[in-house]
């Protein structure tokens, strides 16, 4: 008999994951391949490899999601949410609702293009043959099938009549066909590369259209000449949508941008960033707002007259995240490089504040007496936080380039910090927050990455790197004597991320590859070379009493080694990539941090 499933939110947790807090609004585990709004305002989503969710508005789960198939990658709902179509080298009907699979029939030729007509009475199918079937929905029986396109066929939209039916084929060209007949009625040329996305006015006489040329031209059907050319994208436009009302054309590129066009007069009027991948489907809800999905496994909505997100973003800026645990665990303090500062309850993972600041956050750590919350900015500030109420204390300019580190003396009295590329560290005085000492060329002309204090000692270690000529690097470990001051000891080599072990025994480093170096402080000699094999390892971490070394990794896993024998004793793998980990101070559980607004605690 199995044990229990280990769900949180309608989700299957990886194995040793206790809990997964952050932002789950709209998460979904895989990439986002089709969505739609149900009349009632419920979205649903496909996502890879073939899982079905339902969502509130609010972006709350309903239910559980659904695996139906793991070998289709072409999805498409029916505006009445009563169906959802795969494609591959056979044509599948689904029932959303009980994930039932309703019908399914073998093609002669590779499935490239889905759409459904505005009633869901008529599902089409492009082929890589360059043939288009129309097929009536209740039953999948064919009802028109015709040679279209010299090549596979890469997108089809039906007109809001389901009278016309749009093709565009890698040959560069829209035929606009009698859906009913399968008689062409025009050609529409004048794309330059391969068309990747087609979008009726709902007056039905307007019909936009884009792809990898990194345009979006509007054609009046009618005549089959362009009415104007919108020409604003960098990339690949991947989506496009009109609005309810047509007023607005909504536009997805590969940059992970949303631009909302007055089409008319061939204006953008918002360009909508939020988004960390490429943007596949975008639809309206009934009241209005745009539902957006793609890549980076998150729902987005957004009020396209305001310019307004209305569920935040999916992921951060920058590709980090940085936790600081509270001494007495009952916080955990996060920050990714956007301008948000979240502080979460651990244990049940609820939100205790979030709060905007100025600009993007690279930096937190608490203090050893747990009154103090010092936080870091992209444009060189410290802000001071009380841990108690998370009221602003003081803040002040530090340095004139992005803070990378911050840590406090372990008898509180001072805050170091250093800058991404100006190469200072700087010692601050927590009394009255005046500098009490400036390291330059702390790692030897070279950036300052990570900085960390050898417990009991006057101490403090720096790591960082400087790019050559020739596109390599060089680096250095320096540990600085802030007493005296001086140099203690250098220990050569690149390093990236940094962690020094409770016990002041040893420290390890590495230089953002899958290879961690562990050193021993007293002798100052490398003991070990420690290989994650999957790498690259993006954060080191002892526990709280010196028995454990754990590394996280970008692609997701964690790995946990004995600190003095350096033997493996565990490896975790969670969903999503990490960027950061921190042990509780019992040193019970160890916590993992996703760019996205996300942590997830593994019981070690």
């Amino acid at each position: 008999m199995s044990g229990p499933t280990n769900t949180v939110f309608s989700r299957t947790l990886s194995p040793g994951v206790i809990r997964v807090f952050g932002n789950l609004a709209f998460r979904t585990d895989g990439t986002i391949l089709d969505l739609a709004v149900s009349p009632d305002g419920t979205i649903w989503t496909v996502e890879a490899p073939g899982t079905i969710r339902r969502w509130q508005p609010d972006g709350k789960q309903i239910g559980s999601a659904s695996v139906l198939s793991e070998v289709e990658l072409l999805w498409a709902f029916s505006p009445n949410g009563r169906w959802l179509a795969a494609g591959s080298d056979e044509l599948a009907l689904y029932s959303p609702t009980s994930g039932e699979l309703v019908f399914s029939r073998r093609q002669p030729a590779w499935i490239t293009a889905l759409a459904f007509d505005c009633r869901s009475q008529h599902l089409a199918t492009g082929h890589d043959d360059g043939r288009i079937t129309v097929w009536l929905a209740d039953g999948l029986t064919s009802h028109e099938s015709w040679p279209a396109h010299d090549g596979p066929i890469s997108v089809l939209a039906f007109s809001p009549d389901g009278r016309t039916l749009a093709s565009a084929g890698e040959d560069r060209r829209i035929r606009l066909w009698d859906a009913s007949t399968g008689r062409l009625i025009k050609v529409l040329e004048g794309h330059t590369d391969r068309i990747h996305a087609l979008a009726w006015h709902p007056d039905g006489r307007v019909l936009a259209a884009a792809g990898w040329d990194t345009m979006a031209r509007i054609w009046d059907t009618a005549t089959g000449e362009p009415i104007i050319l919108l020409n604003g994208h960098a990339e690949v436009v991947s989506a496009a949508v009109f609005s309810p009302d047509g007023r607005r054309l909504v536009t997805a590129d590969s940059d992970h941008i949303l631009w909302v066009w007055d089409h008319e007069r061939g204006q953008p009027l918002h360009r909508l960033r939020g988004h960390a991948g490429e943007i596949w489907c975008l639809a309206f809800a009934p009241d209005g707002k745009l539902i957006s999905g793609g890549e980076d496994r998150r729902v987005l909505m957004w009020d396209i007259e305001s310019g307004r997100s209305l569920t935040g973003t999916a992921e951060p800026v920058r590709d980090m995240a940085r936790l600081s645990i509270h001494p007495d665990g009952q916080q955990i303090a996060f920050v990714n490089g956007s301008r948000c500062l979240w502080i979460w309850n651990p244990h049940t993972g609820t939100p205790l504040l979030r709060r905007e600041a100025e600009h993007g956050l690279t930096a937190a750590v608490y203090s050893p007496d747990g009154k103090l919350l010092a936080v870091g900015d992209d444009n060189g500030g410290i802000s001071v936080l009380s841990a108690e109420n998370h009221e602003p204390i003081h803040s002040f300019a530090a340095h004139k380039v992005a803070i990378t580190d911050l840590a406090f003396r372990a008898d509180g009295s001072v805050l170091a910090s250093s800058g991404a590329t100006d190469g200072y560290v700087y010692l601050w005085n927590v009394s009255d927050w005046e500098p009490r000492l400036l390291i330059p060329e702390a790692t030897g002309n070279g950036t300052v990455e990570r900085i960390a204090w050898v417990p009991n000692s006057s101490i403090l270690l720096a790591c960082g790197m400087r790019w050559r000529s020739d596109g390599t690097s060089q680096g250095q470990i320096v540990a600085w004597d802030v007493d005296k001051p001086g140099k203690a000891a250098v220990y050569p080599g690149v390093a990236t991320r940094l962690a020094v072990c409770p016990d002041g025994r040893q420290f390890a480093a590495t230089d953002g590859s899958e290879l961690i170096g562990v050193w021993n402080l007293e002798t100052g000699k490398l003991e070990r070379e420690l290989d994650c094999e999957s790498g690259p390892v993006v954060a080191l971490i002892y526990s709280p009493d010196s028995r454990l070394l754990a590394a996280a990794c970008a692609d997701g896993s964690l790995w946990l080694w004995d600190a003095r024998t350096l033997a493996v004793l565990k490896q975790f793998e969670v969903e999503l990539s990490l960027a950061d980990a921190a042990f509780a101070p019992d040193g019970k559980t160890l916590y993992a941090a996703n760019p996205g607004v996300l942590c997830y605690a593994v019981e070690i």
